[in-house]
């Protein structure tokens, strides 16, 4: 995606800001205090906690996953873009909150900006289809949460290349899941409940696992620094060398998979998308092979 596109989604995303002062604006109002704070200091505060996301979205050192939908779907329909970005902004947060080692004053930043995040999405006016899918993705995030320490448990205890391969790919396969609701909300909009959707979610997924995967080999260093245990973390630890071959083993199943679910999609409106995926996914391994293995 181009530097104007991504540009056109964290902008969106900016003037968000904008809703929670509207709604500020006529609470403050409302509470007739005589000593009122300048609706100024609120914008202020909220344009700096906006800005270390936005930033960090700019920089690709968080995964914008609305920017994959938005690239890979043909007429992206705008009415959902809000919920998509806020959305990826509550789980962005949530990980940073979650993983990264902060001060109090920088944990205040990222929380003030969940809260103000959670207001704007539940300001967005949404059908019962995709608030049941919301639902439903944070049960999977939970889901996410749970199943990574019994997989990461599961890589150290076993015995055997394939048992720790197997494990790692079980991993990651529900690490994946995180993609769901992007892809899903602009189908969902667009094209109702055509029957090869979940393929195309499932091909959303190969490409948010090969993603992932890239991104915790990219951030080992800084994730043992800040005690992050991710699977790459894990595989690391029986050594360099064998960490690439679990990776190499890892990438060529995601490419099987591709391929395999590339397949099963025969609905022509949705086939465009499909190849648009699996070039997208092909061309991830590719580069990250060529960067790696030489």
């Amino acid at each position: 995606m181009s530097c104007k596109d991504i540009s056109k989604l964290t902008d969106l995303y900016s003037s968000t800001v904008k809703d929670n002062l509207k709604e500020i604006e006529v609470i403050v109002k409302q509470l007739q205090i005589i000593d009122t704070i300048p609706i100024e200091q609120f914008s202020n505060i909220f344009n700096k906690t906006s800005h270390n996301l936005v930033d960090k979205w700019n920089r690709g050192q968080k995964s914008l996953r609305t920017e994959i939908a938005f690239k890979i779907i043909p007429n992206y329909p705008t009415t959902v873009l809000k919920t998509s970005l806020t959305l990826d902004a509550m789980i962005n947060l949530l990980d940073d909150i979650l993983d990264e080692l902060m001060e109090k004053e920088e944990r205040g930043i990222y929380i003030i900006e969940l809260i103000r995040v959670l207001a704007i999405f539940n300001q967005q006016n949404i059908s019962t289809e995709v608030q049941n899918k919301v639902s439903e993705y944070f049960n999977k995030i939970l889901c996410i949460a749970i199943t990574e320490i019994i997989y990461k448990e599961k890589i150290k205890k076993s015995k055997d290349f394939n048992q720790r391969l197997h494990n790692s790919i079980q991993c990651y396969n529900y690490k994946s899941m995180d993609m769901d609701i992007f892809i899903e909300l602009p189908l969902i909009e667009v094209f109702g409940n055509a029957k090869d959707m979940d393929n195309i979610v499932a091909l959303g997924r190969v490409h948010r696992a090969v993603c992932i995967i890239k991104k915790d080999f990219k951030d080992l260093k800084h994730d043992i620094e800040q005690n992050t245990e991710t699977p790459i973390v894990v595989l690391s630890e029986v050594g360099k060398e064998e960490l690439m071959q679990y990776i190499l083993q890892m990438m060529e199943f995601y490419k099987s998979e591709s391929k395999k679910i590339r397949k099963k999609i025969t609905d022509k409106n949705l086939q465009e998308i499909a190849n648009k995926f699996q070039e997208l996914i092909l061309k991830e391994i590719a580069v990250f092979k060529e960067e790696n293995y030489g």
